[in-house]
């Protein structure tokens, strides 16, 4: 239901946290295509404004994102009417050697995210949390920061490099 204008829905969508099934959609293969939730994009508010916070599951446990807070989560938590954006990963991929078999069609030239270093990072970040070891907020969002930066930068060199191979 609208809330008032400029309103947005507030129906509650279910949606899987394990084993999204997409094998109606999608051209048979050998392995079926499983997606697993690994993060939730929430928006509260209408389309005038709002607060954006999120969910992220780190080493089989999900946290809660809300600005400089964040906070261990039950699952129960992560699937609301604030939901917004999906973050699915396919199972059967557990590398970036997995992803390149899968990105059959896209040229040589693009390379696969930097996945490991960002779950190395994120991963430190949920070990130091768990401990308890007195750093502060702004710290883990520094890092997360950098690691962006790292990601960003790769983005960059990767377009650089289409553009070169688009214009040979």
């Amino acid at each position: 239901m609208l809330t008032r204008r400029g309103g947005r829905l507030n129906t509650l969508i279910r949606f899987p946290l394990a084993d999204l099934d997409l094998t109606p959609y999608v051209p048979k293969s050998e392995v079926p295509p499983l997606y697993d939730l690994y993060a939730v994009s929430n928006h509260y508010g209408d389309t005038e404004g709002g607060h954006y916070t999120a969910y992220a599951m780190n080493s089989g446990v999900w946290y809660n994102f809300d600005d400089s807070n964040v906070t261990k989560a039950e699952a129960e938590e992560v699937c609301s009417t604030a939901s917004y954006v999906l973050f699915y990963k396919r199972k059967d991929v557990k590398d970036d050697e997995d992803f390149k078999k899968l990105r059959q069609g896209v040229p040589e030239s693009y390379e696969a995210p930097i996945i490991e270093e960002t779950k190395k990072g994120l991963a430190e970040d949920a070990e130091q949390l768990d401990k308890g070891d007195g750093r502060n907020s702004d710290e883990f969002q520094g890092n997360a920061m950098n690691i962006f930066d790292k990601v960003d930068n790769r983005s960059e060199q990767l377009d650089k490099n289409s553009d070169s191979d688009s214009s040979n």
